[in-house]
């Protein structure tokens, strides 16, 4: 047994002496936190997170399989449980559990309890904060922004703030936009101290992390741990991570150990007694080896046999229930509301926010301002002989027409991209009780519609009312009509941001959207020759109706030369062309003529004004399309799959 469960020696690791110049200034240690009378706060409540017979299976091949079997330990106020395990050991989906993030399988069974009160999504957002794997913040904002606006919904001042970024050393880059994979910013490290530090904001008494050190130097993931276990017992803090393979000085910060494999538990106690343990049960660690190390090849089945893995968690499973639950604390939660600010406060701050974001990130509405413009601009020049209202041009003002709505509105695209990478930092937001979906809504819309309409007004000012010499009499109605359509776009891109979690599969249902709209409004192919189910396509797309009068408003009222006007007796068209215009062209002297001779071929070209119908059907697309938008994102937002024991 002894060469069973030999580990192969290491030579113990060091923590760096000091910190490089370049560096970030840790966190400070717990003397000198000990003694700056300006921190911030402490929890007064001692509490305990318990957990007893955690279990989750999930269906394989249609049998079912237990990931989590009967899972159960606890955590005090100012501990730290670090939970260790090779890979699919479970680590992962028992975090799932604890923090009601559970995505597939079966609900999760057992008790799940903070102090006396269950677990339940309101509790959690009151009391609990989870910091996931993947730093999701705001790329443009800087530093201190960042945590000034999040002083702002937390009910917190900017002093506040300002003492959490200098407790967690991030004063160095208080300045510094946090960044992403185009703008250079934070490091991993400080991305990671800034999201303790949010944290911190919300005083939670109990705090959660996915893998913290994951993707950090040797350096950066110490400072890390250091900040997170200082923390716990300076703010009397419950703290509970997962961590990959951390290094014996990482491993002996943790106040707890959870070593799992195949969903069970190997071993869960004080860190520096599970040497002991294992010693106990015939598999001594040797000496000078990493802790972390010497457990998890204890568990992995790929480096020690199936045999000695069932062993060590049957070693286990035998120990009295006493071993594994201490009574903790049952003391009365203190009273706290679901959200510190509310509804309307949230919403103000969030305006102010985005509309930063927006002036500085240019991919949803700035960027595509000037595309927009650019675009419109390239077609106008390409059919700049349209500008002339004469019979040759009428085929050409239509296509500008069409031009102007089909690029700018594919651009959408972009819109689908950037909601989905948002809804990350968002959800996270709303999960720690930061602010409520409906002020993340209300703002959106708010910033939306009028950056909208300024949008649509960089597309259709210069290049069709400039350079293509659109009726400038109906600027205004023309204008109301594309917002409309453009927002009915834009609605839709919001909606297939939330439809898939990869953002690509999005983009490519957008533009499947996108090129519907070309085929079934009437453009390329008559409706009544479309087959059945396809042709209800064509009455549920904004192209259909927003097409058809932008076209009329553009043509009706005006007159086009190379033809003249005669009486319906001599031609019952009302009009004759000039000898010299080609009978292919010659479509009428008035716009509603025109619109008339044209509807022969194009459905889309309707001489009856029915602009106000028009506008409340693409209206009323776009708004169907927001309040897809506004279900899917308070369902994913507010999602909530924990444990319940068996009497619930």
């Amino acid at each position: 047994r002894a060469s069973t469960c030999a580990s192969p020696r290491r030579t113990l690791l060091h923590p760096p002496a000091r910190v490089s110049p370049c560096v970030p200034a840790p966190m400070m240690d717990e003397e000198e936190a000990a003694g700056d009378a300006s921190l911030s706060y402490r929890n007064e409540t001692d509490c305990t997170l318990s957990m007893s017979d955690i279990r989750m299976t999930v269906k394989v091949k249609g049998k079912e399989r237990e990931i989590l079997c009967g899972v159960t330990t606890h955590v005090n106020s100012g501990e730290v449980l670090a939970i260790l395990g090779p890979s699919g050991a479970g680590k992962t989906t028992l975090l799932d559990a604890l923090t009601l993030s559970c995505k597939g399988g079966t609900n999760p069974t057992g008790t799940l309890k903070l102090n006396s009160k269950e677990m339940t999504k309101e509790i959690f957002t009151k009391y609990c904060y989870f910091v996931e794997q993947q730093d999701h913040h705001w790329a443009f904002l800087t530093c201190r922004e960042t945590m000034v606006a999040a002083a702002r919904l937390y009910d917190e001042t900017e002093e506040e703030a300002d003492k959490i970024i200098h407790e967690m050393g991030l004063d160095v880059c208080k300045d510094t936009f946090i960044g992403n994979q185009f703008l250079s910013g934070l490091s991993g490290g400080q991305k990671r101290r800034l999201s303790i530090g949010l944290a911190l904001l919300a005083k939670p008494l109990c705090m959660f992390f996915d893998e913290p050190t994951s993707g950090l130097d040797a350096a950066s993931a110490y400072s890390i741990i250091k900040s997170i276990t200082g923390m716990a017992k300076r703010r009397n803090i419950i703290a509970v991570c997962t961590i990959h393979q951390p290094s014996s000085e990482l491993y002996n910060t943790f106040d707890q150990v959870m070593v799992m494999s195949a969903g069970k538990v190997a071993f869960q106690g004080a860190a520096d007694a599970a040497p002991d343990h294992f010693r106990a049960i015939g598999c001594p660690m040797p000496d000078n080896t990493n802790p972390a190390d010497f457990l998890l090849n204890q568990v992995n089945a790929d480096f020690s046999s199936q045999k000695h893995v069932d062993m060590v968690l049957d070693a286990w499973a035998k120990k009295p229930l006493s071993t594994k639950m201490q009574p903790g604390s049952t003391a009365p939660l203190p009273e706290r509301a679901t959200y510190n600010t509310g509804v309307v406060s949230q919403t103000v701050t969030l305006i102010k926010r985005h509309l930063l974001l927006t002036v500085r990130d240019p991919t949803l509405y700035t960027g595509r301002m000037f595309m927009f413009l650019f675009a419109c601009c390239f077609f106008a020049v390409i059919y700049v002989e349209s500008r002339e209202r004469k019979q040759e041009q009428i085929f050409n003002k239509i296509w500008m027409v069409v031009w102007l709505v089909g690029v700018p509105s594919c651009l959408g695209v972009i819109v689908v991209y950037a909601y989905n990478i948002e809804s990350f930092s968002i959800r996270r937001e709303i999960k720690n009780g930061m602010i409520h979906p409906a002020a993340y809504l209300i703002s959106n819309l708010v910033i939306q519609l009028p950056l909208l309409l300024i949008t649509s007004m960089f597309a259709i000012s210069v290049s069709a009312y400039g350079i293509s010499n659109f009726n400038g009499d109906n600027y205004f109605k023309f204008l109301f009509m594309y917002w409309v359509a453009m927002w009915s776009f834009e609605a839709v891109a919001q909606t297939l941001s939330l439809v898939f979690a990869n953002p690509l599969l999005g983009m490519l249902g957008f533009l499947q959207f996108w090129f519907c709209n070309f085929l079934f409004c009437g453009l390329l192919v008559p409706k009544e020759q479309i087959i059945w189910p396809f042709r209800v396509v064509c009455w549920m797309i904004p192209f259909t109706w927003g097409l058809e009068s932008l076209i009329h408003t553009e043509f009706a009222g005006t007159d086009f030369s190379g033809a003249f006007l005669v009486d319906s007796t001599v031609n019952s068209r009302g009009f004759e062309c000039d000898t010299d215009v080609n009978e292919i062209y010659c479509k009428g002297r008035t716009g509603e003529q025109v619109l008339k001779s044209l509807n022969t071929n194009y459905e889309i070209a309707q001489p009856e004004n029915k602009y106000a119908r028009n506008v409340l059907i693409v209206l009323a697309i776009a708004v169907v399309a927001k309040a897809c938008y506004f279900v899917l994102f308070y369902r994913r937002t507010t999602y909530s799959k924990g444990p319940k024991s068996s009497s619930t």
